[in-house]
C-alpha cells in the first residue's frame, strides 16, 4: 500500500487520516505509515476517495485517467504493485543502538495493537526486520535464571523490552522491569539496551510513567514512548 499510497498529496492523506480518526499531523512517509498500519486492503482505503482526487493520483504516476472509479483504483493498484516488483529493497542497517531507537521512533501502533503485549511485539518485530538482520524474540540472555529479552537484533548487539504502559500503571510491573533492564544490561547488553513502551497519550504522559523513563535513561538506557494512533 505505501507505494500507491506515495501519489496522493500530504492534504489526500490528511484526508484519510481524519476517517479514520488518526493524527493527521506529520511529514509524508508519517502518515502512509498510519495508513498502512490500519490493516486494510488498498482498493478500500482508495474507495474513500472522490473520483477527482483518484485522477490527479493517476496523473502523478502517469497513468491514463479515464475511465470509472473502480477502473482508476484498479490502475493506481496494478501500477504500484509493478512498481514493488523493480523496488530496490531497505537498505539493511547496523544492529547499534541509535539506529534501532531511529527505526522503533518511526514506527506507528494502532491502538488495538496496544491491548495485548504478544501483538504489539509481533507488530514492532515484523518491522525491525526489515532494517536488521537477525531479529529474534524471547531472546535468552544467558545465566541460571533463565530470562529472554523479548527482542534481540544481531545476535546480541541491542536489546529491547516491551512492556504496554497500561500494563506498568497501578502494578508491580514497573518494578519488574527495573530489575529486568538491570539485569539485561549487566549481563550482556550493556548500554545497547532500549525499553520501549506503547499506549495512549494519557497513559504515556503519566507521572509514574514519567518518573520510570528518566530513572531508565539516567542508568544510561534508552527509553521509547510509542503513542498509539
Amino acid at each position: 500500500m505505501e507505494l500507491v499510497l506515495q501519489w496522493f498529496t500530504t492534504e489526500d492523506l490528511a484526508e484519510a487520516l481524519d476517517t479514520y480518526r488518526l493524527p493527521i499531523t506529520g511529514s509524508k512517509a508519517e502518515r502512509i505509515r498510519r495508513l498502512t498500519s490500519l490493516g486494510i486492503s488498498a482498493a478500500e482505503l482508495l474507495d474513500g476517495y472522490t473520483t477527482e482526487v483518484l485522477r490527479d493520483a493517476c496523473d502523478r504516476a502517469a497513468i491514463p485517467f479515464t475511465g470509472r472509479k473502480d477502473e482508476l483504483i484498479a490502475a493506481l493498484i496494478g501500477c504500484s504493485i509493478a512498481q514493488a516488483s523493480v523496488t530496490v529493497a531497505p537498505t539493511i542497517l547496523e544492529p547499534t543502538r541509535d539506529n534501532v531507537v531511529a527505526c522503533l521512533t518511526a514506527i506507528a501502533i494502532p491502538r488495538r495493537k496496544t491491548q495485548f503485549e504478544d501483538e504489539a511485539q509481533a507488530l514492532i518485530e515484523a518491522e525491525l526486520k526489515t532494517r536488521f538482520e537477525l531479529v529474534r524474540g524471547q531472546y535468552s540472555v544467558g545465566g541460571y535464571l533463565g530470562q529472554k529479552i523479548d527482542l534481540d537484533i544481531g545476535n546480541g548487539k541491542v536489546g529491547v523490552e516491551l512492556k504496554l504502559g497500561s500494563k506498568l500503571l497501578g502494578s508491580s510491573e514497573a518494578q519488574r522491569l527495573i530489575g529486568q533492564v538491570t539485569y539485561y544490561s549487566k549481563k550482556r547488553y550493556g548500554k545497547n539496551l532500549v525499553v520501549t513502551v506503547t499506549g495512549s497519550r494519557d497513559e504515556l504522559r503519566d507521572s509514574l510513567l514519567s518518573e520510570l523513563r528518566s530513572f531508565i535513561e539516567e542508568l544510561d538506557i534508552a527509553c521509547v514512548f510509542l503513542e498509539a494512533q
